[in-house]
């Protein structure tokens, strides 16, 4: 299982350049860069969702309690490009919803219509209803497509916000009560099959204003930490650690988890939740500060970077699918290194499609526009 990781660390390294003493990677938060340093984040949430179904667990043991931190990136990365289009754009919320909302439900009601011929063809039975409100989203068929549905959440809360809130600092005290209220009626509501039942619904959910808040003053921070560059970052590299693993203990001693909603381990979560968050801030800040010093020229990544949101709901496919009753993979690498393929080649077609739809939904001319995107990077 060595190989997969080498594989990972070289995904990352292959085309990479460095940048020396008092020389910057000025683009680092460009759209080309973030693509591809969210595509290996991408790969690093799939390695986490297998290292969970492994025979032998420990072969990735590093990327077990990893996804959040990957999915940290992502949040962080759409609120950042989200206020930089808002701010660089005029008259950016005018159509917003029409623009923004088909790049995220195309993929993902494409791959609801996936997973739901895959149930049926596996034998399961669905009352109508039930297929109803699989088809509608509101019960996930597939349990990785939460991202999906929050940050359609999120931007339309944006949208909102930002619409009718006359002053910019208004707007953004608005987005943070909109994402700690969302916190808690998540933390309230425990696990479960419905939306908002989860951890993971809500404990990356601040990046998301962090990101709208780095591209709001991204001069005055990169000018901060570039002035103190050789001390920030390693600290923070070396804080994370501490940090993370007090994490891990509170999740194996204090958790989430819960057996009902609204039980009297709330509290509990939001102990849990003080201390994890700290840890996800504190490993996007360090990424992105080793990113100033770094570029990724891998166009493998920058490809891979157009067709992340698939990728991410698709993988979930091929986790079950090759250890199902119709395929058993029984040796640890061959399936990791199927499910990854499998995977990429998936998503790969799916972005094909998905971009001719929202090329139907948008116009043609946008259509164009995405595709000329797609080949620049």
């Amino acid at each position: 299982m060595l190989v997969v990781i080498l594989l990972f660390v070289a995904l990352g390294l292959f085309g990479l350049k460095i940048y020396g003493i008092g020389k910057w990677n000025e683009e680092f938060l460009s759209l080309e860069n973030t693509k591809a340093l969210q595509a290996l984040c991408a790969f690093g949430v799939i390695l986490h969702h297998l290292s969970q179904r492994l025979k032998t667990p420990d072969v990735l043991s590093p990327f077990v309690d990893a996804g959040v931190l990957f999915v940290g990136v992502f949040l962080f990365c759409s609120g950042y490009g989200l206020i930089k289009s808002y701010q660089s754009k005029q008259n950016y919320l005018q159509g917003f919803i029409r623009r923004r909302l088909p790049s995220v439900l195309v993929p993902l009601y494409a791959t609801i219509i996936i997973y739901l011929v895959y149930n049926l063809i596996e034998g399961q039975r669905f009352s109508p209803v039930e297929i109803v409100l699989f088809l509608t989203g509101f019960i996930l068929i597939n349990p990785q497509a939460w991202f999906a549905v929050a940050i359609v959440i999120f931007y339309i809360a944006f949208y909102i916000i930002f619409k009718y809130c006359k002053k910019e600092r208004t707007a953004f005290w608005g987005m943070a009560v909109f994402l700690l209220v969302y916190t808690i009626i998540c933390a309230c509501l425990g696990h479960g099959g419905f939306w908002f039942q989860g951890e993971w619904w809500y404990n990356t959910c601040f990046l998301f204003l962090f990101g709208m808040l780095a591209g709001r003053f991204e001069g005055n921070i990169i000018s901060f930490a570039k002035k103190r560059y050789a001390i920030l970052t390693p600290v923070l590299i070396v804080l994370f650690f501490p940090v993370f693993i007090l994490n891990l203990y509170m999740l194996k001693h204090v958790s989430y988890y819960a057996n009902t909603p609204f039980q009297s381990d709330i509290p509990e979560r939001f102990l849990c939740l003080s201390v994890q968050l700290p840890a996800i801030v504190l490993f996007v800040a360090a990424v992105l500060l080793i990113t100033m010093k770094v570029r990724f020229n891998n166009k493998i990544l920058q490809l891979l970077g157009q067709m992340t949101l698939e990728l991410y709901l698709i993988q979930y496919l091929f986790i079950i699918l090759l250890r199902s009753r119709f395929i058993q993979i029984n040796n640890d690498v061959m399936y990791v290194l199927l499910v990854l393929i499998l995977s990429t080649l998936t998503a790969f077609g799916l972005h094909i499609l998905d971009t001719k739809i929202i090329s139907l939904i948008g116009g043609k001319h946008r259509y164009l526009k995405r595709v000329e995107s797609s080949i620049k990077q």
